[in-house]
């Protein structure tokens, strides 16, 4: 079974970057849990707000660590429905269709990752505004709502987008993604990972009657249209904008193109509908899928769907790179997971990019290595990654390095740029693949300029109206790595403009990445945007 890494998969410690759409009425908590015990996120569908339903979905979670998603809109008309939800601590939220202004604190708050699904690039934007960690990039391919943007057109704008303005923010491609090829082509324009919906609304634990996963199995790509008359039917007034990606059938034949007709026939049609819906019938009711059922060929368990997903992806990425006079057939190839430019982690030869890794975790762990990958995974940190993947094999060590940089990084007293930039300089300076790719982006989300960022990457001089206390901390790093100690000038510089305090945490931030990328170098360690 293929593993694939991105940064999504660490954020979310994952094992493939495959996350379940929260879809209303048939993504409930069985789907939910066996696509995270597969390996990916499963998110159960809070769909219009029935609190009973949500409250046995995670019942049928049954303890599985899962998320939830939210119709923007509608959530506004019960926010109390999220403070319920929150109580059972989902991985992430996701909210979709609507402004995500009023829940963002609240979920922050509750530990869980914000997750906000855009239909065009200005939703882009509003998602970038309240800092979301992962944004989903919905093409018009999906079945049920969205809009009226291309999957192969958006998810590459949007990759764009981010790069330039929220590098730190992850991006989720939806939309006709259906098999590995498409998790693979997902991955090739930008993006972090997936959003899966029609692809695992026909798994066995999906809360969909019969008929209807036998209709798709009977139905192309074309065999679907975007439309209202599901929602006039339903009386369900969705914001203008949004439509319906359904299957073509009698419903739609008679309805579709004469929706007036439709809402002055709703008292008999509506209830007609909801009938039809309940009782499995395929022709006279929305049945909701996307263009993705033309790839589909059987209804599946999700984790075969998620396992064989990854397997394919990886098989696909392995013969392109081979194509192209890349790493052959069976070794590791290494694919950037977010465009950007010369400064990026991308554009660095480093030398153990894309060597088979060594002093990789134990492939069976003993109790004391558990317990401290366990610590690792329930910390600030959420997973086992990058110079803890060598330290696992010496838990003391593991344990005694993870105080350390979490005191350096989450309860230090630098300010998030200088922090950011001199982990970077020593990154570079050590050649260290793991932590350039992790922090290039959090230093310029921090604030630290892209163009000194590329001088860094090519080893050229700073830009001369760099802030003199970063210009100051690269000397200072630099000099420390080249000489082992600092000259007397450097010195009386870093002491006026820090003080003592300060200067020995930047000194001690300095040793302590020196010192695991060190680690990582022998270890062949990959970095966190390698597949």
């Amino acid at each position: 079974m293929a593993t694939l890494t991105t940064r999504l998969t660490r954020m979310l410690d994952l094992r493939h970057p495959v996350v379940s759409a929260p879809m209303a009425f048939a993504g409930g908590g069985a789907l939910a849990a066996a696509v995270s015990r597969a390996g990916g996120l499963g998110l159960i569908g809070g769909g219009y707000g029935d609190p009973a339903w949500l409250e046995a979905q995670f019942e049928a979670a049954a303890g599985a660590h899962v998320g939830v998603g939210f119709i923007t809109w509608s959530l506004r008309k019960s926010p109390s429905l999220l403070t319920d939800v929150l109580r059972h601590r989902p991985a992430a939220v996701m909210l979709s269709f609507g402004d995500p202004r009023p829940f963002v604190d609240e979920i922050r708050a509750a530990g869980a990752r914000v997750i906000c699904q855009c239909q065009d690039l200005g939703h882009v934007m509003d998602a970038v505004e309240v800092q979301a960690d992962i944004v989903v990039a919905q093409g018009a391919e999906a079945g049920g709502h969205g809009a009226a943007r291309g999957t192969l057109g958006f998810v590459p704008e949007a990759a764009d987008y981010l790069a330039a303005h929220a590098a730190g923010t992850l991006l989720l491609a939806a939309g006709g993604i259906g098999d590995g090829r498409g998790l693979a082509a997902s991955l090739v324009l930008g993006a972090d990972g997936v959003l899966l919906g029609t692809r695992l609304w026909a798994a066995t634990e999906a809360l969909v009657q019969p008929g209807h996963h036998q209709a798709l199995l009977e139905t192309d790509g074309d065999g679907t249209l975007r439309t209202t008359v599901a929602d006039i039917a339903r009386q369900i007034a969705w914001p203008r904008g949004f439509t319906a990606r359904i299957r073509r059938n009698a419903f739609t034949d008679r309805w579709h193109g004469h929706e007036a007709d439709l809402e002055r026939a709703v008292a008999v049609e509506g209830p007609r509908y909801r009938q039809a819906f309940a009782a499995g019938d395929a022709e006279h009711t929305g049945v909701w899928f996307g263009e993705a059922a033309g790839v589909i060929h059987a209804i599946e368990p999700a984790a075969v769907i998620v396992e064989r997903m990854a397997d394919e992806a990886a098989q696909c990425l392995a013969r392109q790179a081979a194509a192209v006079g890349g790493p052959a057939a069976g070794e590791r190839a290494v694919l950037p997971s977010a465009p950007s430019d010369l400064a990026s982690a991308s554009a660095l030869a480093f030398p153990e990019a894309g060597q088979t890794e060594r002093l990789a975790p134990p492939p069976v762990l003993d109790a004391d290595q558990q317990a401290a990958a366990d610590e690792l995974i329930n910390g600030p940190r959420g997973g086992v990654y990058g110079p803890f993947r060598p330290l696992l094999h010496r838990p003391p060590l593991l344990r005694a390095a993870a105080k350390l940089g979490e005191t350096l990084r989450y309860t230090g007293t630098l300010d998030a740029a200088l922090r950011e930039w001199t982990i970077c300089v020593v990154a570079r300076e050590t050649e260290n693949v793991f932590e350039w790719e992790m922090h290039h982006p959090l230093a310029v989300r921090a604030g630290v300029p892209v163009a000194a960022l590329g001088a860094l990457a090519t080893r050229s001089a700073l830009p001369a109206d760099l802030d003199p206390a970063l210009a100051l901390a690269a000397r200072v790093a630099r000099e420390l790595l080249a000489t082992h100690r600092i000259g007397e000038a450097t010195y009386a510089q870093a002491l006026v403009q820090w003080g003592e305090a300060a200067l020995v945490e930047l000194l001690t931030l300095a040793g302590y990445f020196a010192m695991v990328c060190w680690v990582m170098n022998v270890a062949r360690t990959p970095g966190p945007q390698r597949v």
